[in-house]
């Protein structure tokens, strides 16, 4: 038991043992002095342990604001498509076309310039054809095809950016064996007062492949089309014609050739026969109810009726040329089962 007892439990024993048990009456003695009861200890409390409130922390130093993160530096970004393909494959007997385009690789306020130190900007672009996998083996070079008192800078960046169409030439491609290649276009500029280094665009591969002999009809037009806008750009307008109108004299209702054949027209200053090109074109879609009209339709249509509302000016020195008029299929009047329903 604890030396320490409870002060109910020392008082209980010290009046157990004094009390007696004899019969007879005991002689008086002295009252024993009674022994010092110790007196109970109060208990401590146990230390009480230091707790982090009660520890003064130390000041932490005031931490500056963190800083915005720089934003990138522009450079330009190379985009490109090829046209003339179908799913993917380049008949080895028509152009390759590469549409271009040059912008900035950030969307803010800052611009850059292209502005190499001799020639245009267009002159530091390189569009590329090599086999397929191996860029480094460079087998044709495009060239640019529809410059036209084009400035020698370009600026990218604030909504700005810049483009143009290279052309692989149907004589070139006619040179390559079929299989598969692909065409890169690179932007270097060493020295200039814009900006300097170099990039380049993702490269995109084709199948090339042998012409058919039996090409179906709509094959016999794409090949028309492309070699027609070959020929235009090489301003041999005579050429370009005939090969629209051969395939109008048995497709008069096409609308890819009748756009084609209008935008000629126009060429040759002659929106009348321009327009006759365009109303086919639309009594075809009226006629079957197209839900999507081509846009490059209403453009054209917008162009034939701004050539039509200009004065007349003197009489030229010479008539219109004979390539600006479209066969006299697409001139005749269209048979009533295909004509507009009023």
């Amino acid at each position: 038991m604890n030396a320490r007892r409870p002060f109910f439990i020392v008082l209980f024993t010290v009046l157990l043992l004094a009390g007696g048990c004899s019969k007879r009456k005991p002689e008086p003695s002295p009252v024993p002095a009674p022994a010092p009861v110790p007196k109970a200890e109060a208990a401590k409390p146990p230390p009480v342990a230091a707790t982090p409130a009660a520890i003064k922390p130390k000041p932490k130093p005031k931490s500056a604001a963190p800083l915005p993160e720089p934003e990138p530096e522009p450079v330009p970004e190379i985009l490109f498509s090829l046209r003339g393909l179908e799913s993917g494959r380049l008949a080895n007997d028509r152009p390759l076309y590469v549409a271009v385009r040059a912008e900035s690789s950030v969307d803010s306020e800052k611009t850059l310039n292209l502005a190499p130190a001799s020639g245009s900007w267009s002159d530091a672009i390189k569009v590329e054809l090599s086999p397929a996998g191996s860029s480094a083996k460079i087998l044709l070079q495009a060239r640019r095809v529809d410059v036209s008192d084009e400035a020698p800078s370009a600026t990218l960046g604030n909504g700005e950016a810049a483009g143009g169409t290279w052309l692989f030439a149907s004589a070139d491609i006619a040179k390559l064996s079929p299989g598969d290649y692909q065409v890169q276009v690179k932007l270097a500029i060493a020295d200039g007062a814009g900006w300097r280094g170099n990039v380049a665009g993702e490269p995109e591969t084709f199948s090339l492949i042998a012409a058919p002999g039996a090409a179906t009809p709509d094959q016999q037009t794409q090949r028309a089309i492309a070699l027609a806008g070959e020929a235009a750009l090489a301003q041999d307008w005579a050429k370009a014609a005939q090969l629209l109108d051969e395939r109008l004299a048995t497709d008069p209702n096409n609308i890819d050739l009748l756009k084609s054949r209008a935008a000629l027209c126009l060429q040759g200053g002659n929106p009348i026969a321009a327009n006759a090109c365009v109303g086919r074109a639309w009594a075809r879609v009226i006629a079957e109810k197209w839900v999507h009209p081509p846009e490059d339709l209403y453009m054209l249509n917008q162009a034939v009726m701004a050539a039509m509302a200009k004065p007349a000016s003197a009489p030229a020195a010479a008539p219109l040329p004979d390539w600006s008029f479209p066969p006299k299929s697409v001139l005749a009047p269209l048979p009533e089962s295909q004509a507009p329903s009023k």
